[in-house]
């Protein structure tokens, strides 16, 4: 409880795609991923009433009540931002074809790609 809620969000992330890395094979990533493009059928990733998503806000108004996350944009799109940046790894991980260590590729790229919304303190 007394962690800050940014490090609980990278660390939500890393351990998301520790778990993608080693529990889901690549062609099913892949395709997983590939059928969100698709213009019809389910758009099941995006569904903002997913536990997912619950969680991600939980933790993001957690931050901003607390001042660890900025107030300049409102919850939801500090949720927008922080699952781009999640998505956005992953997909560059399933168009490499999974050469590289996806846990530590996140470790060293979301904090730059979600660190705009870290408050000072």
């Amino acid at each position: 409880p007394e962690m800050n809620s940014y490090e609980k969000l990278l660390y939500l992330c890393i351990q998301v795609h520790r778990m993608v890395e080693k529990e889901i094979p690549m062609d099913l990533l892949a395709s997983m991923y590939a059928s969100q493009v698709v213009k019809k059928g389910d758009k099941h990733l995006v569904d903002q009433n997913r536990y997912y998503y619950r969680i991600v806000n939980q933790l993001v108004d957690e931050g901003q009540r607390r001042g660890q996350i900025t107030r300049d944009l409102p919850y939801y799109e500090v949720t927008r931002l922080y699952v781009l940046a999640e998505r956005a790894l992953i997909y560059d991980y399933c168009i490499s074809d999974g050469s590289y260590s996806l846990e530590e590729n996140t470790k060293k790229m979301m904090p730059l790609l979600f660190g705009g919304v870290k408050t000072a303190e």
